[in-house]
């Protein structure tokens, strides 16, 4: 830096450390199924960055203090990530089942024996079938057992889910 002429300003260094670090955490960070995943991994790969300035600014001891911080902070989040999954999944099934009368309520008793919370259900009559379109919210293995469910039902002819 100092041979091509510049100024060997340090905070120029972590500036282009912290916008170069922000594209890979931001690479991470995905949206699938109605959740974002990655949020985790990016905090942490932009820590173990400014961690790494520190040490190179000469930080050895606040830099090993951010390091065991960052350590039991993520040991306590994989405690508590369970029970902020567990409500974490909304989706909106689509159900085609026979125009028999009681029909969507068949549906949504069976959506809710599964232990999902319905939002919104809405049926409408087509060709001799009834279809029925309802919003649950519930964990992943709520909303697969819910999945199952439907598609054991007698009478029920497609399944389709949008997360």
């Amino acid at each position: 830096m100092f041979l091509a002429g510049g100024s060997g300003d340090p905070g120029r260094i972590a500036a282009q450390i912290v916008t170069g670090v922000g594209f890979l955490g931001a690479g991470t960070i995905l949206h699938t199924r109605g959740a974002v995943t990655g949020l985790t991994s990016a905090a942490t790969i932009w820590l173990v960055a400014a961690i790494g300035v520190g040490v190179g600014a000469g930080a050895i001891y606040e830099s090993a203090g951010a390091t065991l911080l960052v350590l039991l902070v993520l040991r306590a989040l994989r405690a508590v990530e369970p029970f902020v999954r567990r409500r974490a999944v909304v989706s909106r099934l689509r159900v085609e089942v026979d125009a028999a009368p009681g029909s969507a309520e068949e549906v949504e008793r069976i959506v809710r024996e599964a232990g999902l919370e319905v939002a919104a259900v809405h049926a409408e009559p087509r060709g001799g079938r009834m279809v029925i379109e309802l919003e649950a919210r519930g964990s992943q293995q709520q909303q697969d057992y819910a999945r199952l469910s439907l598609l054991r039902a007698s009478g029920a002819y497609t399944l389709s889910v949008d997360e």
